[in-house]
């Protein structure tokens, strides 16, 4: 709480912004997979697992044109036989979870902006909602694929307010709004990452995201916010005297609380992005986008038949060299009732 009062102070005292040219390091997405079948829903059996993987090469683009045959996977130390394998532009359920707090006022405009930017990226069949997150948790747009509807809701009912309740909002999405749609889901959060008054825990929130079967995807503003911070206040230069100490203080709380938000999105199976001038944080809903839009969808049934709402670690490995492969670190069983 102390720190994002301190990043509110800091970021109010700024004048101007000064020009920032550090890179984001991530190049452009390239196209994804190749269709092979017709757009259709994709329509899980409830023995099934479902599966959404991203592939790419050692430059960071998705790698196409892989096969079923190229995937292996393994739950539990056990490998399975995949049931259906697809690489069609399956329909996405994206939910849009934006910051609202303080520390990212400033950038309202460029944050508006971005999100329009993913909601123009988006097919007839994709659905989306949208939370904003500060002293409450709120729902400003329920589902739909409405874009008028969206673009309407980030514009004018998308408001700044003060504290953060992060976790809150991670649970909701979870918890709540993933269970009213099936398929494919994703939670995408627009955050410096750092909490400050939620009643919900990172684990709570993380647990409800892994049985939801929802990834998450994170746009940080952690390093823009350290950017400008280490600019105006963090060294001998800066404008006002004796700031130094304390603007380190508040980095490092900024870049620890984004290497905490990493973990969370990569054991999902999605990624964090870490976008520093305005354009990069439109590039990187565009990227968001055309990952979940041309992701692998793969279905297997378990050979592990309980349904007793345990964990199952997964493992998703391909067979051509150079690869890397991201998918969530497990998934929790469907527990029957009766037992």
């Amino acid at each position: 709480m102390k720190s994002k009062i301190i990043i509110q102070l800091l970021l109010l005292l700024i004048v101007s912004s000064l020009p920032i040219y550090a890179q984001s390091g991530r190049r452009p997405i390239t196209p994804g997979a190749e269709k092979t079948e017709d757009d259709a829903i994709v329509k899980v059996k409830t023995s099934e697992v479902l599966l959404t993987v991203t592939v790419q090469n050692q430059y960071g683009n998705l790698a196409t044109g892989l096969s079923a045959r190229d995937f292996i996977v393994i739950e539990d130390g056990s490998r399975q036989e995949i049931t259906s394998f697809n690489v069609r532009e399956a329909p996405i359920n994206a939910l849009l979870l934006l910051d609202a707090s303080g520390s990212v006022f400033t950038e309202m405009k460029e944050i508006r902006s971005a999100a329009v930017k993913f909601v123009e990226q988006l097919r007839p069949d994709d659905k989306v909602a949208i939370i904003q997150f500060a002293e409450k948790v709120e729902l400003i747009q329920n589902w739909t694929s409405n874009k008028a509807d969206l673009k309407h809701a980030i514009n004018w009912r998308y408001r700044p307010g003060e504290v953060t309740h992060l976790w809150d909002a991670v649970f909701l999405a979870a918890e709540e709004k993933m269970a009213q749609v099936d398929g494919r889901k994703a939670i995408i959060i627009l955050t410096d990452c750092e909490d400050t008054e939620s009643k919900v825990t990172k684990e709570q929130a993380y647990w409800a995201t892994i049985k939801s079967g929802a990834s998450v995807y994170v746009i940080s503003k952690s390093q823009a916010l350290a950017t400008k911070i280490r600019t105006e206040y963090g060294g001998f230069g800066g404008r006002i005297a004796g700031t130094k100490g304390q603007a380190d203080l508040v980095i490092d709380r900024l870049l620890a609380a984004e290497s905490s938000m990493n973990t969370f999105a990569v054991k999902t199976g999605g990624r964090l992005y870490a976008p520093i001038k305005p354009e990069e944080l439109a590039l990187a809903y565009v990227q968001i986008a055309e990952e979940l839009k041309n992701q692998y969808i793969i279905t297997y049934t378990p050979t592990n038949e309980k349904r007793d709402g345990s964990f199952r670690a997964l493992r998703v490995a391909v067979t051509r060299p150079g690869l890397v492969v991201n998918v969530k670190e497990g998934y929790v069983a469907p527990k029957d009732p009766t037992n």
